[in-house]
């Protein structure tokens, strides 16, 4: 991530708190070293959904004027983390996940903040589609980052909880709430007119790479690093 203001004629994403957890994972990929935490899912391809944040996160906010945010409450949850769980895994993790963090507030997360302070809704209606909410989405956290997100007004809430989130944005949707995992956001910046929210991209990863890079490219700029077994 460049460390400049977004573009407030661009998309503005918010970022879910597990962005910043994939964010780590990302950072393990780059150094070739696995992340013991991440695991596949058979609802959504991780391994693709992180190659398109890898390439969010290094040209989303020069080359698609998106403006990256989160809120307080990303910072609350990671503070929550008990590094004595696994205190060697999250002695290395805890630091990064404030820095990024750090890193976003200091790019436009202050934006977030006075955008949603513009927000003029009444009291009454807040408290109406926060009950809206919790009549789809079960965790009380992620219930506060939807809530934060719409009195922000902002474009598009990131995620890869698929269980919580992901899962249910069909119904969050009829809310006027947008969620979008990387892959289909990049979908959204390459077909914007055809684009419905959530909607993933291409399926094969060699026509992601090339439609970001050109037919000459043909790994992608980051990948999971090969465990001892696959060799």
């Amino acid at each position: 991530m460049t460390k400049r203001s977004g573009n407030r004629n661009g998309i503005k994403v918010y970022f879910d708190t597990n962005i910043l957890d994939f964010s780590f994972t990302l950072l393990q990929w780059e150094q070739n070293k696995q992340d013991k935490k991440y695991t596949e899912s058979e609802k959504i391809d991780f391994q693709r959904n992180l190659i398109s944040l890898r390439y969010i996160l290094e040209i989303g906010e020069e080359q698609w004027n998106m403006t990256f945010g989160t809120s307080k409450m990303t910072k609350e949850e990671v503070d929550r983390i008990r590094i004595d769980s696994d205190q060697i895994y999250y002695q290395e993790k805890k630091p990064d996940l404030l820095l990024f963090y750090d890193t976003l507030r200091k790019i436009s997360s202050k934006q977030f903040e006075k955008d949603k302070q513009q927000n003029k809704s009444k009291t009454a209606e807040q408290h109406t589609f926060k009950e809206k909410v919790r009549k789809i989405i079960r965790d009380e956290d992620d219930v506060k980052h939807i809530v934060q997100f719409w009195k922000s007004k902002w474009d598009v809430f990131l995620t890869l909880d698929y269980r919580h989130i992901l899962g249910k944005r069909k119904y969050l949707e009829q809310l006027g709430v947008c969620v979008e995992s990387p892959l289909s956001l990049l979908h959204r910046v390459f077909h914007p007119e055809a684009h419905s929210c959530g909607q993933e991209g291409p399926r094969d990863l060699g026509m992601l790479i090339r439609t970001l890079h050109g037919s000459w490219e043909r790994e992608p700029v980051v990948s999971k690093p090969k465990t001892s077994e696959e060799f």
